[in-house]
C-alpha cells in the first residue's frame, strides 16, 4: 500500500511497505533454509519487512512494520516517519565526493 502525506515542516512523504523475498528454491535447486531470507539484510529487523517514508531529500525505514499503518490517522503517520531511522539523503554521495577532493 501507499500512502501520502504532508508533515507540519511542509515536507512530502510516501510511505509504503516492504516485504523482502530470499533465494528462490528454484534459483537454488532446493529448499531454501529460513535463514537465508535473514542473512540477505543487515539487520535481522529487516528479515519481515519494513515501513518505508521516502521524501525528495531522504528515505527512513521502520521495523517491524505497525499493525493497521495504512487506516493510522495523518498525525499518527507522521509520528512513525518521525521515529523511523534515518537510510539515505538524496545528494549526500555528492556531499561526500567533494570533501574528498
Amino acid at each position: 500500500m501507499l500512502r501520502e502525506f504532508t508533515d507540519k515542516k511542509g515536507i512530502r512523504w510516501k510511505a509504503y511497505d516492504v516485504y523482502p523475498t530470499g533465494p528462490s528454491s528454484a534459483v537454488l535447486g532446493g529448499p531454501v533454509d529460513a535463514n537465508d531470507r535473514v542473512n540477505a539484510f543487515p539487520s535481522r529487523n529487516h528479515a519481515h519487512g519494513w515501513l518505508c517514508f521516502e521524501s525528495r531529500e531522504e528515505k527512513r525505514r521502520l521495523t517491524p512494520i505497525p499493525v493497521e499503518w495504512e487506516l493510522c490517522d495523518l498525525k499518527h503517520l507522521e509520528e512513525l516517519c518521525d521515529g523511523a531511522g534515518y537510510v539515505s539523503r538524496q545528494g549526500a554521495r555528492d556531499t561526500d565526493r567533494e570533501a574528498t577532493l
